[in-house]
């Protein structure tokens, strides 16, 4: 059975453009094979504390990663009732050094989801804001 893929032909273009000719070194590999890529956002230090802590990433649905945050994270308060934080959302958060109001929304500047460089992220105040930005960029103006 062939797996269905969440993102449509464009976006797999986009995707396969931009990552041409990069390659993750051996070390990178590694962190992300166990399950945190490196020591995200600090969270690493909680995974050492607990025996029981199995961590990692998931597919959040829509083509987001989610993580599911250990108890002590100092963004347990973004977590949803699964006790998952999108990863945009935590990337974010932490380079502002503060949690996100549930109101906040992040953007994808190339818009591709799963891409959580804080170059490619952006923080609308509130849905309308990020709204108003797309339909702007479809009209054909600048933001």
């Amino acid at each position: 059975m062939k797996k269905e893929s969440f993102h449509t032909e464009e976006t797999k273009k986009k995707m396969s453009e931009s990552h041409k000719g990069k390659h993750h070194s051996k070390e990178t590999i590694e962190k992300m094979s166990k399950g945190l890529m490196g020591n995200i956002n600090g969270l690493g230090k909680y995974r050492e504390k607990s025996n029981s802590w199995k961590g990692g990433f998931v597919n959040g649905g829509g083509g987001y990663i989610s993580f599911k945050a250990p108890e002590g994270c100092r963004f347990s308060c973004m977590k949803n009732n699964d006790g998952y934080i999108y990863l945009h959302r935590l990337v974010m958060a932490e380079y502002l050094n503060r949690p996100l109001d549930n109101k906040e929304v992040i953007h994808h500047k190339n818009e591709i989801r799963n891409d959580n460089r804080i170059e490619n992220l952006e923080l609308f105040e509130n849905v309308t804001e990020h709204f108003t930005y797309h339909k702007k960029i479809k009209e054909g103006g600048k933001f």
